[in-house]
């Protein structure tokens, strides 16, 4: 689906009125819930199965076959999402679909035939700059709306997440590989579930990888707070050696959307939806306003453990292998 940005749907903005909360007659709360974009609760699938399966060891070339949506979609924002530049003009019918599937009507026909708006750094009116310029305290109050929604698709596969040193053969070096994990299924302030994530080799180098990740709406398996699994690294003369730990999901990139449906309609005119926003009355005829993003980390949702850790040798001149997960 192409998504054109059009001056047919303005984002209109002025100071809030004075009086009893600032907020016209008929205008409603500042920024209501929305209905259609129910809470997580506690419990909910990702919590059924628990599973510890220590960090995998997959040769080179092997596929260790976890599902990684090519779409997906998340309530809220997806964590360590970061804001993209310059917004790009296609929704994937993947897309559409997952958003669907957690959305409802707030992504129907109707509400893309109200039209989308792109708020990016090329924005130009007033109030789209305001919006950009105060991201984080917009985020802040819809997600406490409860209405914002990730979009994304897939750019990378089982993404590299740290390397040991080096080591020439001959030679064998035993090391740990072991995972920590805090909040693994939780929510604050209307954004997505998700976790952060430690990963770390001992034994060869000592290094270690932290980030974030999000759950995936299909999740039937939760990673365990902590997992450990040693084994070997063997190097033969004339050979070269280090392990890749690659963690067991997908990057994406795609869209931040702020749900517009079941806002309060402008009394004085009705194709406009009303909300507040640090003080300011803001009015817009489309149904969605979408922000880019990209580098968003969602877990596989049918893995046991964060990472897979691949033995990876080379021969004396060689060139060493890269960071992009082996295909051979």
């Amino acid at each position: 689906m192409d998504l054109e940005m059009s001056e047919d749907h303005p984002l209109l903005m002025e100071p809030a009125a004075v009086g009893e909360g600032g907020r016209l007659e008929g205008d409603g709360t500042a920024m209501r819930p929305s209905t259609l974009l129910p809470e997580r609760v506690e419990g909910e699938a990702g919590d059924a199965q628990q599973a510890d399966a220590g960090v995998p060891l997959v040769n080179a070339g092997e596929d260790p076959g976890y599902l990684i949506p090519q779409d997906i979609a998340a309530l809220g924002l997806a964590n360590d999402a970061e804001r993209v530049d310059k917004w790009t003009s296609s929704l994937t019918g993947g897309q559409l679909s997952a958003l669907r599937s957690v959305g409802g009507d707030c992504f129907s026909d109707d509400e893309f035939k109200r039209g989308v708006m792109f708020i990016d750094s090329t924005s130009t009116s007033e109030s789209q700059k305001y919006i950009y310029d105060n991201f984080q305290d917009f985020l802040k109050v819809a997600g406490q709306a409860n209405r914002l929604a990730t979009s994304g698709t897939l750019s990378v596969r089982y993404p590299w997440a740290v390397s040991t040193d080096t080591v020439e053969g001959p030679t064998k070096l035993s090391y740990t590989v072991t995972n920590t994990i805090s909040n693994t299924h939780s929510e604050t302030d209307g954004y997505s579930v998700g976790g952060s994530l430690k990963v770390s080799i001992g034994g060869i180098g000592d290094p270690s990888f932290s980030g974030s990740y999000t759950h995936s709406s299909t999740n039937s398996t939760t990673w365990t707070s902590t997992g450990a699994v040693g084994s070997d690294l063997t190097a033969e003369k004339k050979q070269w050696g280090r392990i890749d730990l690659f963690k067991i999901g997908g990057t994406y990139e795609g869209y931040l959307f702020f749900v517009l449906h079941g806002l309060p309609v402008d009394a004085a005119d009705h194709r406009y939806r009303v909300f507040y926003f640090d003080g300011n009355r803001f009015r817009c005829t489309a149904g969605l306003i979408a922000f880019p993003i990209k580098n968003f980390f969602i877990k596989s949702p049918d893995s046991p453990s964060p990472s897979e850790r691949v033995q990876r040798h080379w021969a004396d001149g060689e060139k060493p292998p890269g960071k992009d997960f082996p295909a051979s």
